[in-house]
């Protein structure tokens, strides 16, 4: 059975267990693997669903697995999946512990992630 975990969002600290490497893995499309647990960011049952739940899991090649990373005029960056959502960070609120999620595309900041 393939080791699943939820995805929340915690404020930066140093440690390994909250810092991702973004492996390419072609066509544009990059993997964001978990320093700590080895995991990749991945849409629960590779669904296209608004609102579906991102979960850490095994790579797998899936399209729920795969991001483009588009830079925005801000200085900020914006994960779109190959099943054409995006990372969302619920609420649109920088608080522990709030539930990262796939959404549609929307003019809002909870779509908006910065790269250190």
């Amino acid at each position: 059975m393939a080791c699943i975990t939820q995805v929340f969002y915690m404020h930066y600290s140093n440690v390994n267990a909250r810092k991702f490497k973004i492996i390419y893995s072609g066509g544009g499309y990059y993997r964001l693997v978990n320093v700590n647990s080895g995991l990749c960011l991945t849409i629960k049952g590779n669904s296209n669903a608004d609102g579906a739940n991102i979960i850490q899991s095994k790579w797998k090649g899936y399209s729920s697995q795969r991001w483009k990373i588009t830079k925005n005029s801000d200085g900020t960056v914006t994960f779109t999946s190959m099943l054409g959502t995006v990372l969302h960070l619920s609420g649109n609120i920088t608080a522990n512990n709030r539930n990262i999620h796939a959404r549609k595309v929307w003019p809002t900041k909870a779509q908006k992630w910065y790269l250190n």
